[in-house]
């Protein structure tokens, strides 16, 4: 679903990062680091929002790196208008 809705909308893109991808995963290997934000992700700004799931650990680790680059820190409980919303 998320492949549909890039299609469909210029201003999302997706990029998956597996820590233990199967043999013929061509996608990103490892943790996301803030190189792969760098990368992947616009630069902090009023009108980028940064949504946020997985696994608890890697949802904080996520939200640490994010704050590090600029991005605003992410709450406890996410509110619709935070620029890094966790669900």
């Amino acid at each position: 679903q998320l492949e549909l809705w890039a299609a469909d909308h210029d201003q999302f893109d997706i990029h998956y990062v597996l820590n233990n991808p199967p043999a013929e995963w061509t996608g990103g290997v490892g943790f996301v680091s803030k190189e792969i934000i760098q990368e992947y992700l616009p630069a902090p700004a009023d009108d980028v929002k940064v949504l946020l799931c997985g696994p608890p650990p890697m949802v904080k680790a996520m939200g640490v790196l994010l704050g590090d680059l600029g991005y605003e820190a992410p709450r406890v409980i996410s509110k619709p208008d935070d620029q890094v919303f966790k669900f």
